[in-house]
């Protein structure tokens, strides 16, 4: 079941789709099956969606929603067919005026004055019509999207299917040293010895909430509370790619070089962005995600092959 939502538009071409104030588990499963959900039901104009922790973000173009409005094809049919009577009508009586001779010229004049009225007035009441007719591209969007909120609700239309596993990724992590410049600081911080945040860092299963930031970023849940730390006072200009930290009660993992404000632990030999794949984020929302500590030299190695 769906939970209570509210809709609104996110500048002029997004709509978001909100379940919740809070980041909680037992909210992830209902995004993402909502998600995938939207994701085969793709309405016209509809671009991607963007799924966050309370969050599901739809992008659409503004066009093509308008296109497919109901309404919108005969609106435009009706308002050339007034413009073409009217048009029509004025030849016609502007032609019997002609035949009448010099004397009727007052006549033409106020005829074709009163015929290029009535067909601006036509035009207008057509545009009028119109423009009630056919809502904006936004509020077609948001009844779409209505429907098929609905259509997740209904057991009759929603397809019924066993939830597939949670994918685990396991990301090989050199703590510490030049590829953690933060863990001993993070370690003085909490009282803690640098193997004990590596032991607990690693005891744990990281659910990946949303994909932002940077492409490819994932923002990681399950944080030990022991490990929870405030952002740093001030910000690096750069941060290596396949760094790993801590920010609050998350871990994140930069998949290029960034400016960031996490506490940075160690660094991964993998990828996490890469353009030429299909998809080109290695990790998913919905996936898991668990740490393997490595050695230095582990790392060199793995960056080689890389």
């Amino acid at each position: 079941m769906v939970r209570a939502y509210t809709c609104y538009p996110l500048g002029d071409s997004a709509i978001v789709v909100k379940l919740g104030d809070t980041i909680e588990p037992t909210l992830l499963p209902v995004i993402r099956e909502l998600a995938d959900f939207l994701e085969r039901h793709r309405f016209p104009g509809f671009i991607e969606l963007v799924p966050a922790y309370t969050t599901i973000t739809i992008y659409y173009d503004v066009l093509g929603v308008a296109e497919h409005a109901p309404g919108a094809n005969a609106g435009a049919r009706a308002s050339a067919g007034a413009s073409a009577r009217a048009s029509a009508g004025a030849s016609a009586r502007a032609s019997a005026s002609a035949g009448a001779g010099a004397s009727a010229s007052a006549n033409v004049n106020t005829n074709a004055n009163a015929s290029e009225s009535a067909s601006a007035s036509a035009n207008a009441v057509s545009y009028t019509l119109r423009s009630a007719a056919v809502p904006s591209p936004y509020d077609q969007v948001a009844q779409m999207v209505q429907h098929l909120l609905d259509m997740y609700e209904s057991s009759a239309s929603r397809q019924v299917e066993p939830s597939a596993a949670d994918r685990i990724v396991h990301i090989p992590l050199c703590y510490g040293g030049e590829y953690g410049p933060d863990l001993s600081g993070l370690a003085f911080y909490h009282g803690l010895s640098e193997a004990e945040v590596i032991d607990l860092h690693t005891s744990r299963d990281y659910p990946v909430y949303m994909i932002g930031f940077a492409p490819g970023f994932p923002y990681l849940g399950g944080l030990d509370e022991r490990l929870a730390t405030p952002r740093r006072s001030v910000p690096r200009i750069q941060i290596p790619a396949g760094s790993v930290a801590i920010g609050g009660a998350q871990t994140g993992i930069y998949p290029l070089m960034t400016p960031g404000g996490w506490h940075v632990i160690g660094r991964t030999p993998l990828a996490l962005f890469r353009p030429d794949a299909d998809p080109p984020s290695l990790l998913q929302a919905g996936d898991i995600v668990r740490f393997v500590p490595i050695a230095p030299d582990e790392y060199e190695t793995a960056c080689e092959r890389n």
